[in-house]
């Protein structure tokens, strides 16, 4: 699902997720905030499919870890089962 950007600069959900990928601190931040806004989630709401199909793909937990913690701001349903089978690892 495509976003185009807003008004305010937003890159856009494709791009801000490159940024939360990123091993730098700044990028990742940054992206980060973008996607959070100002409602602290709302740019997440309708991703939460293209964040789990994503989590195959990463198997180190650095990266896992932070496709789970956008993952629970999306707000979803179908975020639950994962999230909960994910946070059963030791």
């Amino acid at each position: 699902m495509k976003q185009p950007s807003n008004d305010d600069g937003y890159p856009g959900f494709e791009r801000c997720l490159e940024m939360v990928l990123s091993r730098d601190a700044m990028t990742f931040e940054d992206g980060f905030h973008w996607l959070m806004g100002d409602d602290w989630g709302p740019r997440l709401h309708g991703h939460a499919g293209e964040l789990i199909a994503l989590l195959p793909a990463h198997s180190d937990a650095y990266t896992r870890g932070k496709l789970l913690e956008l993952l629970g701001y999306t707000a979803s349903r179908e975020a639950i089962p994962v999230l909960v089978e994910e946070l059963a690892h030791p």
